[in-house]
């Protein structure tokens, strides 16, 4: 069995997270390389990019199925969101830690899934968020 062309299903995920998706600007962090024979850093790169992005809101099952768990007695869902991004927009891969700029407030990922069918570039990036 051959494996599947994605590049339609991957445009098609693209021009729907455009048409209904929001601004936001994610911030990543890349640590810079470490010369541990002269101690010292290349310093670390940081990469700033707008996008389009879909929100969706935080349900309790939703925060369940994160990788890391978390305590729900008292967890407040408005600080949390998730939203969903086209792997055709961003040229970085998003990682725990990144910042996103949305809706006047800065919330930090927590948690990454990508869809990647043919273990090639993902198609879209859903991203756990958290204030």
């Amino acid at each position: 069995m051959g494996t599947y062309d994605y590049s339609g299903l991957s445009g098609t995920a693209q021009k729907l997270v455009n048409k209904f998706g929001k601004s936001v600007t994610i911030t990543h962090v890349e640590a810079g390389a470490y010369d541990a024979g002269a101690g010292t850093s290349s310093g670390d790169v940081t990469t700033n990019q707008t996008l389009q992005a879909v929100s969706l809101p935080a349900s309790g099952g939703k925060i369940a199925a994160l990788d890391e768990r978390f305590e729900l007695g008292g967890q407040i869902f408005q600080d949390y969101a998730f939203i969903t991004i086209s792997g055709d927009d961003i040229t970085f891969e998003p990682s725990p830690g990144d910042a996103v700029a949305m809706d006047s407030k800065t919330w930090y990922v927590i948690g990454v899934t990508p869809t990647r069918p043919n273990v090639g570039d993902a198609i879209i990036y859903e991203l756990a968020l958290r204030i």
